[in-house]
């Protein structure tokens, strides 16, 4: 059985992309029925996408954007450590300067990685 290997770049793209997005964290926290959503943005950006240490997460980026992504793992690591308990809705952290940092942070590396093409 053949498995397929999962598109680091884009996975960690797509993940920015979810971060730096009120909007799209409103339509994640819809279609995605579980019971904290705001938790399950953290889960991803510290257990499921990035690996620094990882040679083939580190093959799929440049130095520069290796750098950057650390840059924003720390300052996420950081930041969230300060947010309310998000009691199961995005809404709460969005209305969080540290979360709103966040958010920032995520589109300035996404801009650099991806130009956004809209």
């Amino acid at each position: 059985m053949a498995h397929e290997i999962p598109d680091t770049r884009l996975r960690m793209i797509d993940l920015l992309r979810l971060l730096s997005s009120e909007q799209e964290q409103l339509n994640y926290e819809t279609d995605v029925t579980i019971a904290n959503v705001p938790a399950e943005f953290l889960c991803m950006s510290f257990d499921d996408q990035y690996h620094s240490d990882d040679s083939f997460f580190r093959s799929s980026f440049t130095a520069d954007e290796l750098e950057a992504l650390a840059e924003f793992h720390r300052y996420c690591d950081k930041h969230s450590r300060v947010l309310p308990e998000a009691r199961g809705t995005v809404q709460t952290w969005l209305a969080f300067p540290d979360w709103r940092g966040i958010m920032f942070e995520a589109k300035k590396i996404l801009d650099g990685i991806a130009p956004d093409p809209r």
